[in-house]
């Protein structure tokens, strides 16, 4: 990011208003203003000529070292580039070289040949070890001073992508001159062409050590010693900013922040360190060469916490924003370090990561999605401020515009809380201001007070009582609307992953019928018609009757084959295609199984030899039927039974659930219907079965009991709710939870027939625009408070009307 007061001093002052101008429109439409893009922007227009451009550029250049091998010239070659980015720059090589030019793409690229066989340094002992390099305690024989000193691990010399991230860390770390930057003091070629750099020595122990031992302590209920304090901590913090700050306008990226980076000496020295993934903005990421892309296996017995992956996603999965997590390394910048030192300020503030996960991939799915465990106070005594919750909120925000714009915003904001004013994450209110402004101006505020109650102690007793019942309302309102909120948040997203799963099953069902359809050899099972389920002696063995459908004999074993009028089990092919389709009957009793397990989790527990007729037949759950139908005129149907209601000229490609379907991709939840099966109210998820070429071969769908979904779904215990709603995108009323108690008729004439649009027209305006709220409203003496979300799933959306008397 680029400021306007870094490039003022290079403008004639009578170019510097419109200079002004043209970065105050870029500002406005880009977010951050990009360096390159004001340069050339001031260049197009005049205000900036060539030479002040170049004494920009020279000033803020980060120089990389390419290590080439020593081939023909044992001289050692440096060359420093100082070139605008996006050039190509041509490359001196020695003259007895038969092609003498190189072409190196980026701004500030240095390429050197190294070949030093001896070590001024001599090695007293191992201290550390990771994934590319060991670190020595050593000896300067020179200086007579100890110092840390790093060599890449044997073996790794003859790996050039590994080679070059070694040389870009110790390069970088070198020329950020700043005091919360380890200082490098030598990088040399020791024996067998390995790498190694001498750098500061630092005693002490790492910020993540710290947080562990607070939070033993808390764990422990001892008091914090000072060297813990929250505030000792910030001050740390702050310091690590600082680095990242001037590491950004040198324009560099560390793109590997984490709490085991930071170092803090026994004087509490700071020290970010392991710049091994760093890249500078507008330079050849190094990184992504092909020789460059190499993995290290990593050993830790969590390794989404702390350890680094190195490879086509670099960083700490833990610790990633989610640009750096989803692999788009081109287009990082400080936003996305600043990402990762929010996550550390959520770590120093709670004693607590902000992101747990069992497994790496896993770990990076929520850091792609920027998802993060709930804020919690380390304890009943030390409880997290509202303005840390805001700040730490802005700088772990997903998109990057939303998040402060530079570290030194967040670091800005964080003094200003320290100095006990206002932060810009969460501004105060103006109570907030002036009981803000008392705690700083006790004494004058005394003497006011004072001087008022001597002339009306009643009328201020009076005000003062009620302007702090004012605050107390806010609160309890605050909280009241908290509480509504995180329960239909909470409720949303127990119906989006439940009505995933159920589509989940459907999926199975569907490729299981596809593959049997299109590739499945001919079965000897048993196939079983609707004339032998109605037929004395014909049907299955295991047909009984079932509570759970109302008391009607059905199999568990078999589905039902219906053929739709006019079609015969003798037409050509036809016996042949059913003979395929019987071994998807296993499938059919799995996905019941499973759709019982989600329900009741104990079921899980049980035999795998359980009576299939005990848990689908009498057992309660959410699926009542599964079916396909084929476009040559044949229904499967789980569970079979006799369909006593069914017509006789029920043809299943004339029904609306295979109407509403055919011709479209994807998955199709309809509105609620009255099954003919006697089952009551039940909602049909659809979807078409689509072969190689996308021609239709028929469709596959499910029904959910609505009961089912009203019981478990659309309840909120503990509050007062007046009624639940499941909408459609227009704002027409799909489900209310009213419905369990009224006449399935009823609700098949209201639902399909003639929907009903939701009653308040500003709120079905936000639903068809996509928006989640609340809104509060007075009626019939009392405050309702209507809270609806989106449930990403249906496209529907979820809303309750909460009741709170007066």
């Amino acid at each position: 990011m680029a400021y306007f007061e870094d490039f003022s001093e290079l403008i004639a002052p009578d170019r510097r208003s419109a200079a002004r101008s043209l970065y105050d429109v870029l500002a406005t439409v880009e977010g951050m203003v990009d360096p390159d893009l004001f340069l050339a922007r001031l260049r197009a227009q005049g205000l900036l000529d060539d030479a002040a451009a170049r004494r920009y550029r020279s000033d803020e250049t980060i120089e990389l070292t390419v290590a080439r091998p020593n081939k023909k010239s044992s001289s050692d070659t440096t060359v420093v580039l100082q070139q605008s980015a996006g050039s190509t720059v041509q490359v001196a090589a020695p003259p007895s070289s038969s092609d003498s030019r190189q072409q190196i793409q980026g701004l500030g690229l240095a390429t050197a040949t190294l070949d030093r066989a001896a070590s001024q340094y001599s090695l007293l002992g191992r201290l550390n070890a990771g994934a590319m390099g060991q670190i020595h305690l050593a000896k300067d024989r020179d200086l007579r001073r100890k110092v840390a000193y790093k060599q890449l691990l044997t073996g790794l010399e003859t790996r050039p992508g590994l080679v070059q991230r070694f040389l870009l860390e110790a390069q970088v770390m070198a020329q950020l001159d700043h005091p919360n930057v380890v200082p490098v003091y030598a990088l040399e070629q020791i024996a067998e062409g390995r790498f190694a750099y001498a750098m500061k020595l630092v005693r002490g122990q790492t910020l993540a050590s710290l947080l562990r031992e607070a939070h033993r302590c808390i764990q422990e209920r001892r008091i914090l010693p000072t060297d813990l304090s929250r505030v000792t901590l910030l001050d740390h913090f702050l310091k690590v900013c600082d680095a990242m700050s001037y590491a950004h306008a040198r324009g560099v990226l560390h793109r590997d922040l984490k709490p085991s980076n930071i170092m803090i000496g026994q004087f509490r020295e700071v020290y970010v360190m392991d710049w091994g993934l760093a890249r500078v903005i507008h330079a050849p990421d190094l990184m992504l060469e092909p020789d460059s892309r190499e993995s290290i296996s990593l050993r830790s017995n969590d390794p989404t916490a702390t350890q680094t992956r190195l490879g086509d996603i670099m960083g700490t999965p833990s610790y990633m924003s989610p640009e750096q997590a989803s692999g788009d390394h081109a287009n990082l910048d400080a936003r996305s370090d600043l990402y990762a030192l929010g996550l550390i300020l959520f770590e120093l503030i709670s004693l607590q990561r902000a992101l747990h996960a069992p497994s790496l991939e896993t770990a990076l799915k929520m850091a792609q999605r920027g998802d993060k465990q709930p804020l919690k106070d380390p304890s009943a005594a030390l409880k997290i401020p509202r303005e840390l919750r805001a700040i730490i909120a802005k700088a772990t925000e997903t998109r990057r515009q939303a998040r402060y714009q530079a570290v030194t915003e967040l670091a800005d904001d964080l003094r200003r809380f320290l100095r006990d004013e206002p932060v810009t994450a969460l501004p105060d209110t103006w109570s907030q201001r002036i009981l803000r402004w008392i705690g700083r101006h006790r004494q004058t505020t005394l003497q006011l007070l004072m001087a008022v109650l001597l002339v009306a102690l009643s009328a201020i007793g009076w005000d003062f009582y009620q302007r702090f019942r004012s605050l107390a309302e806010i609160q309890a309102h605050k909280e009241r609307l908290s509480v509504y909120l995180t329960s239909v948040a909470k409720s949303s997203h127990t119906i989006d992953r439940h009505f995933l799963f159920f589509e989940e099953l459907l999926e199975g069902l569907s490729s299981a019928v596809m593959q049997a359809r299109l590739n499945g050899a001919a079965s000897k099972e048993s196939v079983h018609l609707l004339k032998d389920y109605r037929a004395r002696g014909l049907p299955p063995s295991d047909l009984a009757a079932a509570s759970r459908y109302g008391g009607r004999p059905i199999s568990t074993e078999y589905p039902v084959f219906i053929m739709a009028p006019g079609v015969s089990a003798a037409s050509p092919g036809l016996r042949d295609t059913m003979q395929r389709l019987a071994p998807v009957r296993r499938y059919f009793q799995r996905m019941f199984l499973l759709s019982r397990r989600f329900h009741n989790p104990l079921l899980a527990t049980q035999s795998p030899t359980t009576d299939l007729h005990q848990i689908i037949g009498e057992q309660r759950g959410p699926l009542v039927w599964a079916y396909f139908a084929l476009r040559e005129g044949l229904l499967v149907m789980y569970p079979g039974q006799a369909s006593p209601d069914l017509p006789a000229d029920y043809d299943p490609l004339q029904h609306p659930w295979y109407q509403d379907v055919a011709g479209k991709s994807g998955k199709f939840w309809g509105r609620p219907y009255r099954d003919r099966l006697g089952q009551g109210v039940l909602l049909s998820c659809s979807m078409p079965l689509l072969d190689g070429a996308g021609q239709l071969l028929g469709v596959a769908g499910i029904d959910v009991s609505l009961d089912y979904v009203i019981e478990q779904f659309m309840s909120i215990p503990g509050q007062r709710v007046r009624e639940s709603f499941l909408l459609d995108r227009e704002g027409r009323i799909v489900v209310r939870s009213s419905d369990r108690h009224d006449d399935p008729n009823l609700i098949e004439a209201r639902s399909i027939e003639k929907p009903v649009l939701y009653p308040y027209s500003d709120i079905v305006a936000d639903l068809q625009a996509g928006k989640s709220s609340y809104r509060e409203i007075d009626q019939d003496g009392q405050k309702v408070w209507i809270v609806y979300n989106d449930i990403k799933a249906l496209d529907w959306t979820y809303v309750v009307e909460f009741v709170q008397e007066r």
